[in-house]
């Protein structure tokens, strides 16, 4: 049988969490057995609500749509990247830095690190340190970024979950949609002098690479 296995979302990042160590002595806490009061040991998950669960190796390309990015270049626009995020053709690669449980207990969050510039020669978009919120059972979630100083939310997302791949110890999710939220909309009218932007419009998609150190 392939080691390619579809999983839901939530398998997918439980098996993550595992193999880097969930059973470890450092992880465990005591319970007491209410039957025979006897006491022992239970793993702890990483990744309590809100907490940083595993370091990852693996990468988010975001590819801007081809209409859009049509646009960004006829107004003379570029996209530019900084280290530790490479630029692409069309976008950027963002390094993945944690996974870790998002503080509703129900969804999880990809951290990254580096930079996607967007800029004219008078005007300038920095999204900074994104991250991905994902819902384990709907793969719906928000990209966010920090933008001019303040975290914001920069467009929604859904992953396919069916389409999830899971390869040995690593995590695959191709075409993920981006739709622009309001705020995005207003932040790229800003760089193009226009206001032709629109919540709902299309960002992008995003490829996401996640693999155990």
């Amino acid at each position: 049988m392939s080691r390619s296995l579809v999983l839901s979302l939530a398998a997918l990042l439980t098996a993550v969490l595992v193999a880097f160590g969930a059973h470890s002595a450092s992880g465990q806490s005591t319970t007491e057995t209410p039957e025979t009061g006897e006491t022992g040991t239970t793993p702890t998950l990483p990744g309590s609500p809100g907490t940083t669960a595993v370091t990852v190796k693996g990468s988010t390309v975001v590819r801007l749509d081809s209409i859009l990015f049509e646009t960004l270049t006829a107004a003379g626009a570029k996209v530019r990247a900084k280290k530790p995020a490479k630029a692409t053709k069309t976008g950027a690669k963002f390094q993945v830095s944690a996974v870790q449980l998002g503080t509703d207990g129900v969804s999880y969050v990809l951290k990254h690190k580096g930079e996607m510039r967007i800029s004219t020669r008078t005007r300038s978009l920095r999204i900074t340190n994104p991250t991905a919120s994902v819902g384990q059972t709907t793969g719906s979630g928000d990209f966010m970024a920090t933008v001019r100083g303040k975290r914001l939310k920069l467009a929604t997302l859904q992953i396919d979950i069916g389409a999830l791949e899971q390869t040995g110890s690593g995590i695959n999710a191709d075409n993920v949609d981006l739709k622009m939220t309001a705020r995005m909309a207003t932040e790229l009218n800003r760089v193009l002098g226009t206001t032709a932007l629109l919540e709902g419009t299309t960002l992008g998609k995003a490829t996401v690479r996640v693999l155990t150190e």
